[in-house]
């Protein structure tokens, strides 16, 4: 019987997968997941719809593709073929080629084209000349191009950097909410050595290694990625050692006693702290001390954008912790952190998900007033924003108006959408 009780248990759905299928139900749901797929495709393919060199050629009896080229360049660091030692691809005499959707790379000027040309116009400069589909901007840039890989920027800025909020806002909430002030107990003696490691953590794991991370930073975000990685396993091995010795203070009578932790109210205080930083400015702070890149912007609207999340899944761990299954639960043996992974959170997660499917629409609005600015991304790189800035005093060129326009205006009507089919889905009496 206690083995029945306990495979029905694990296999009874989670309100997350109800609230999925009830959502999955409705056909305009369905038509909102299939736009965000096509935004999904162009961000992952952005480099074979738009580019300045062809997707297949053939030069002097040889077949080449270029754009897979440069992703092999990229990764392995292999050798241009002597053809292609420039950059200009349409000055090579090709035998056969087919290029992308758009022959145009984000941020390639058409000096021939320059000054707002409109869509489907423009001087051939070339044999390999390929109209501008949509237009181009006031330095000869393709409208079509920057749309494409804007789409890449928008997109990314607003998962990563919710997928950064949801992964802190779900672990420090489920926490709080679950354990409260007095789920867990500890001695003093681990709480006095775990704050003597933090200046250690500091110094070993920051101090120590700053010039290596600002140099990572500077070169890329993957490389900062790697350094970032060595840091964090640091801080593991500082903060293992403390909990190590702990233990084995521990065993000694008197000094091992433990008493509840007010794991929530420091949590709490920690939500309160990071809510009074607006967001805006604490991203405007650290892309101009730091560093013009967008992995900076997606990091800090991560890190600030988290206490939404923390709360609402506090909220729903406080009642579901309550709920009879929980105590079916422990009733039938299962730890607590079984309990509160496998059972307490995925039914607490529908109105973190209404919450983040508006905060990434929330993030590509941040994004496209920070590109606007001038603000957070390279010079080079084309945005929905900066083509958006264009269009400031310039009436006759409504290509870069409403193009990027309207495609902030539907990425950031879409999310909406998303968050209140969750709603109605969570709600399906009220939809």
């Amino acid at each position: 019987m206690m083995g029945d009780a306990k495979d029905i248990l694990a296999e009874s759905p989670s309100l997350s997968k109800i609230i999925f299928r009830r959502f999955w139900s409705k056909w305009y749901n369905k038509l909102l997941l299939g736009l965000l797929s096509i935004m999904v495709f162009i961000t992952i393919f952005a480099d074979f719809l738009a580019n300045n060199r062809p997707l297949y050629c053939v030069h002097q009896g040889e077949t080449h593709f270029p754009v897979y080229l440069e992703y092999k360049q990229w990764i392995f660091d292999t050798p241009r073929p002597d053809a292609f030692l420039n950059d200009d691809w349409k000055s090579v005499d090709y035998e056969k080629a087919i290029w992308p959707l758009v022959a145009y790379k984000s941020g390639e000027l058409d000096i021939d084209n320059m000054g707002f040309v409109a869509p489907g116009k423009g001087k051939k400069s070339s044999d390999n000349w390929k109209p501008h589909l949509l237009g181009t901007d006031r330095k000869g840039r393709d409208v079509a191009s920057g749309m494409i890989h804007g789409t890449r920027v928008a997109l990314l800025i607003g998962l990563i950097a919710m997928f950064i909020a949801f992964i802190i806002g779900v672990l420090l909430g489920s926490m709080a909410g679950y354990y409260g002030d007095n789920g867990i107990h500890v001695s003093r003696v681990r709480v006095i050595l775990n704050v003597i490691a933090i200046p250690w953590v500091y110094f070993w794991a920051y101090y120590v290694r700053r010039f290596a991370l600002a140099d990572a930073a500077a070169n890329g975000p993957f490389f900062f990625l790697g350094e970032l990685f060595i840091s964090l396993v640091i801080l593991f091995l500082v903060f293992g050692v403390a909990h190590l010795l702990a233990s084995i203070i521990e065993r000694i009578p008197r000094l091992g006693n433990k008493k509840p932790f007010p794991l929530d109210s420091l949590i709490m205080r920690g939500i309160e702290v990071v809510s009074t930083m607006p967001t805006i400015v604490l991203v405007l702070a650290v892309v101009s001390i730091v560093s013009q890149s967008l992995f900076w912007v997606m990091a800090t609207i991560g890190l600030v954008g988290w206490t939404g999340i923390a709360r609402l899944i506090r909220g729903e761990l406080m009642r579901i912790r309550e709920l009879g299954y929980i105590e079916a639960s422990r009733a039938l043996g299962f730890s607590e952190i079984r309990i509160m992974w496998r059972h307490a959170i995925p039914n607490a997660l529908g109105p973190v998900l209404i919450h983040t499917a508006f905060g990434i629409a929330a993030a590509v609005l941040i994004e496209a007033f920070l590109s606007f600015l001038g603000i957070g991304s390279s010079a080079d790189m084309m945005t929905w924003g900066k083509l958006l800035k264009q269009a400031k005093g310039e009436m006759e060129a409504w290509w870069v108006a409403l193009f990027p326009g309207g495609a902030i205006f539907v990425t950031v009507t879409l999310f909406n959408l998303i968050g209140q089919g969750i709603m109605s889905a969570m709600n399906p009496d009220e939809g």
